[in-house]
């Protein structure tokens, strides 16, 4: 019955609450906090009504004042912290770091009246990622290695008792009901598990899909809510039932706002977020996108229960700071003021507006004045605003540069953000542009730059802005201390018309910082203005001071030269490049025609033989002279040998031979002679054509004609017909009887 009224009032105050919209309580990056010799901030915790911040390091813990973020102690410590908490009267912060199960000094407290640490010690798990503090601070419960609970008691640090039996992993989370009756844990494999104060089970639990991050009871006790590592968030109510769930992209520090009207949380991932939920319906109430690594989230409340100040701890020397932008000290004071930034000069720490401290500020414009130094900003360190004009678009280039401390903290804090290199990779950087771009208010920044702007002819309409870090960061040395980052906002319109010159462009004021840009910590003023349009001419540079009111830009139309004809064949071409196709197709046109007319006049290609190919393929002309062979009167075979060649040239160039003698007795006799027929010369690999005048490849010396090698001529004959003679024993007597012949 108690359940059901409380969870009816619970309904009926959710009700009364006025509405609550992204744009009522906007936070974005405003800053760091900087304790030099520490490193790898791993946690975070606040103390809101003692004003403390308590943030864990590797071995330091270190408390500060919350409004000035000054250091009011550091305790050393000689292991990573795990989890820091505040204890709900603010005497009291337990520290539980990583260590091992058998390490008996894991949990201590410091006592934040003495501002000493305490000698009370105690055991915990290996990586004790909860603790959680009684509602009347006397007990404190740590997740112990036997996969349970322990409920130390604060005076003694002994174990007054243990919830076990529930889990099977170690438990991740645990929190108490607001008047104590109840715990609530979570542990790796994801199960939730309620228990009585008393440490029997309630046999309430829920199973989750992973590793439990976060788990709590609303301020009414009637729900409950957790976060997975993986982002998988749910309520459900007291009695067990499921009300809400929603899948983020990863997930840490859920809790409830201090009226349970949202839910404030972390989703981590590629581009790590601050939502704040409505708890009832889960919608994304507001937003806050972060560049950095963010394991622990800290926070203070308005009036409606959202954040407007965070804590982030992020891994490295520094906290990140987010939280509504406010007025700098001295705003609106009487006082000289050169930038026009409302603060004047014997309290602006930066007179000129070119974001180097007047500490530091040697630009002197070489008139030796060091005075002048000050009071003389740096062209290319000052706001700088340039105009792009089209035919169809007006584009606002807006850029500002942050200072060198603010530089070098952003660039410590985004090194780690992707990749824990120490590197700044192009990747890092587009993570900042994004997040800033993503706290800006981007309908605010387009009408304001659209009513800043009035054009002599046509009006600016449908803007559209994007974001882009240009320098100081993609990179930069980790020991770069000196390098401005810089940031700049491109804002691009449609133009009702095609403009026409002459034309003025009027800008009626410098517009200011907007709700949750980050140029709230750059130097608004002077602006370096430029303006570049096409077919107009160059308008000079403008250094435009705040004093000085509105400022008009007039555009001339430009005035054309005339050009040679070559030059303005190559202009068409350079505006035209694919006139180049036709062109290009054209000249392989012609030179493929020149190559087949040169090939079909039967032009000599072969340029490539050696000199020495002729005298092979002569060699191989007189080798294939096979030796001649006849038959004699006496029918016996005998060789002839070739008669040589003589060294004699006919008219028509062929060598003449000689005929052999034959006695005039045997000519009856004389059988036709049996030749062979010559063996055709081998003809060079690299083709038939041999008569070129030939080029040597290496460039040296004359040409050299090759020698016309002839074929001799040779006469064809009838052929004779062959008859072999049979010896019969009537001519071997005639032969051994020539008498008788």
């Amino acid at each position: 019955m108690k359940v059901a009224i409380g969870t009816a009032l619970a309904l009926a105050f959710m009700l009364v609450l006025p509405v609550a919209h992204a744009s009522s309580s906007e936070i974005s990056f405003t800053g760091v906090t900087s304790t030099y010799g520490v490193d790898g901030s791993n946690a975070v915790a606040i103390d809101e009504d003692s004003g403390f911040l308590a943030s864990g390091y590797q071995d330091h813990v270190v408390i500060m004042d919350v409004e000035e973020q000054s250091v009011i102690a550091i305790i050393d410590v000689d292991r990573t912290v795990a989890t820091l908490e505040f204890s709900h009267q603010g005497q009291f912060l337990a520290i539980a770091l990583s260590g091992s199960q058998v390490d008996s000094d894991t949990i201590q407290i410091f006592d934040l009246h003495a501002m000493s640490l305490t000698e009370k010690q105690s055991s915990a798990n290996a990586y004790p990622k909860g603790i959680a503090w009684s509602p009347d601070d006397n007990l404190l419960a740590v997740p112990n290695p036997n996969n349970g609970v322990d409920l130390l008691r604060i005076s003694d640090m002994e174990i007054e008792r243990s919830l076990t039996g529930g889990h099977n992993t170690d438990v991740s989370c645990i929190d108490f009901t607001s008047n104590g009756g109840h715990i609530l844990t979570g542990d790796n494999s994801g199960r939730i598990v309620m228990w009585n104060a008393d440490g029997s089970s309630t046999n309430k639990q829920w199973e989750m899909n992973s590793e439990v991050s976060s788990c709590s009871f609303d301020p009414t006790d009637t729900r409950i809510a957790s976060l997975t590592v993986e982002g998988q968030l749910n309520t459900m109510s007291f009695a067990g039932g499921a009300l809400q769930n929603n899948m983020f992209n990863g997930g840490s520090s859920m809790d409830w706002s201090s009226n349970g009207a949202y839910i404030h949380f972390i989703e981590q991932g590629t581009s790590p977020t601050i939502h704040s939920l409505d708890a009832s319906t889960f919608e994304v109430v507001e937003s806050t996108s972060m560049s950095h690594s963010s394991t622990d989230l800290a926070y203070q409340e308005n009036q409606l229960g959202l954040i407007e100040k965070a804590f982030i701890s992020t891994d490295t020397q520094h906290l990140a700071i987010y939280g509504l932008h406010s007025l700098p000290p001295g705003h609106g004071e009487a006082g000289a003021d050169l930038d026009g930034d409302k603060i004047p000069d014997t309290i602006d720490d930066d007179d000129d507006g070119d974001a180097i401290s007047d500490v530091w500020d040697n630009y002197c414009q070489n008139t030796g004045n060091v005075e002048d130094c000050s009071r003389l900003p740096q062209e290319d360190r000052i706001r700088n605003v340039e105009f792009t004009i089209n035919s169809t678009h007006f584009t606002i280039t807006d850029r500002i540069y942050l200072n060198i401390g603010l530089s070098s903290a952003i660039r410590n804090l985004s090194r780690t953000s992707i990749i824990d290199d120490l590197q700044l990779s192009q990747d890092e950087t587009g993570l900042f542009a994004d997040s800033i771009c993503a706290n800006t208010a981007h309908e605010l920044k387009i009408q304001q730059w659209s009513e800043a702007i009035t054009l002599s002819e046509g009006q600016l309409s449908d803007g559209m802005l994007m974001c882009n870090v240009h320098t100081g960061m993609t990179l930069t040395a980790q020991n770069d201390f000196k390098s401005h980052i810089g940031f700049e906002y491109i804002i691009t319109y449609n133009l009702s018309s095609p403009p026409s010159y002459p034309m003025i462009v009027s800008i009626g004021e410098q517009p200011v910082a907007t709700d949750a840009s980050i140029t709230h910590l750059a130097e608004m003023h002077p602006i370096a203005m430029s303006i570049d349009a096409k077919n107009a001419e160059q308008a000079p540079w403008v250094l435009w001071w705040n004093v000085d009111g509105a400022l008009e830009l007039q555009l001339q139309p430009e005035i054309e030269e005339k050009k040679p004809l070559p030059m303005t064949v190559l202009g068409i071409f350079f505006d035209y490049p694919i006139l180049i196709v036709p062109v290009l197709g054209l000249f392989l046109g012609v030179a493929i025609g020149a190559l087949r007319t040169k090939n079909s006049l039967g032009m000599d290609l072969d340029i490539f033989d050696e000199d020495s190919d002729e005298e092979v393929n002569q060699v191989d002309i007189e080798d294939s002279i096979e030796p001649e062979t006849e038959i004699d009167g006496d029918d016996v075979l005998k060789k002839v040998e070739p008669m040589r060649r003589e060294d004699k040239s006919s008219e028509d160039g062929f060598n003449a031979r000689s005929k052999p003698e034959v006695p005039s007795d045997s000519l009856e006799e004389a059988r036709p002679m049996a030749r062979r027929r010559p063996r055709k010369a081998s003809v060079h690999q690299d083709g038939p054509i041999t008569t070129v005048k030939r080029k040597r490849l290496d460039g040296k010396g004359e040409p050299v004609a090759k020698k016309k090698t002839t074929r001799k001529k040779v006469i064809s004959k009838q052929p004779a017909r062959k008859t072999r003679r049979v010896v019969t024993m009537a001519d071997k007597v005639d032969e051994d009887s020539p008498s008788e012949r």
